[in-house]
């Protein structure tokens, strides 16, 4: 059996451990879970390892928003799908992820294994 792999992308600890927790209860206990701080650290991560999904804050704090990450993300080969999530849920925002490359944008809270898992057999 395959190892699914999910890198959750979060500049704040407590929403890391949270978004990873719901990345588990979808993928299951095997599932290799891995986690960046910062941009730079997701870049790096991507470039050693193929991920099956991306759990992306959409602000990333230092002026990276998800838009740039995305399609930094994308050129450094990733190409299942991203999942970006905020604090909130705009219209034009969610559009513009979309042309930047993103699968699905939801407000942190709302995030559940129904929703990873759905990605993650996309």
């Amino acid at each position: 059996m395959r190892t699914i792999r999910i890198l959750v992308v979060d500049d704040c600890d407590q929403d890391r451990e949270f978004l990873s927790g719901v990345a588990r209860s979808s993928a299951g206990p095997h599932a290799s879970i891995d986690t960046a701080a910062t941009f730079e650290k997701a870049v790096s991560a991507v470039a050693r390892a193929a991920y099956d999904l991306i759990l992306l804050d959409d602000d990333l704090g230092k002026g990276t928003n998800a838009f740039i990450s995305v399609v930094t993300l994308r050129a450094a080969g990733h190409v299942s799908n991203i999942i970006v999530t905020g604090g909130e849920l705009r219209e034009k925002r969610r559009d513009e992820l979309s042309r930047a490359g993103v699968s699905e944008y939801h407000v942190k809270t709302e995030l559940t294994a129904d929703i990873v898992g759905r990605a993650l057999a996309a």
